[in-house]
C-alpha cells in the first residue's frame, strides 16, 4: 500500500509541476509551503485554543496594535481574512466580528 500511495504522490507531484510549468522540485517547494501554512496554522491554533472569549480579543488587539506601530498593518489582509471566516460563524458571533473590525 505504501508503495502505491508514493507512486499516486509522485503522480500529483508530475501532474502539477507540468500543469505549473515548473519542475517537480520547484512544485515540491510550492506544496511544501503548503505544509508550512497549515503547521503554521495549528501552531496557532494550540497557542491559542485555551483562551477564554476575551483573552482571545485581548491577543488580537495588541497584535494589531503592535502591527500598526511597526508600520505592518495590512487592513485589507484582515478584511480578507474576516471575509473567508465569515461564512463559519453564526450570527452573534459575525455581529462580533463586524464590531472588532470598526474598531481598527
Amino acid at each position: 500500500m505504501a508503495k502505491d500511495l508514493k507512486s499516486f504522490a509522485r503522480e500529483k507531484l508530475s501532474q502539477i509541476s507540468e500543469k505549473l510549468k515548473v519542475s517537480e522540485k520547484e512544485a515540491e517547494k510550492v506544496l511544501d509551503g503548503h505544509k508550512t501554512e497549515e503547521e503554521n496554522i495549528k501552531s496557532a491554533y494550540e497557542k491559542y485554543k485555551k483562551l477564554s472569549k476575551n483573552d482571545l480579543l485581548k491577543e488580537f488587539l495588541t497584535q494589531i496594535e503592535n502591527k500598526k506601530k511597526a508600520g505592518k498593518f495590512n487592513r485589507s489582509e484582515v478584511e480578507n481574512i474576516a471575509k473567508r471566516i465569515t461564512p463559519m460563524l453564526n450570527n452573534e458571533q459575525k455581529q462580533m466580528l463586524k464590531s472588532i473590525l470598526d474598531s481598527i
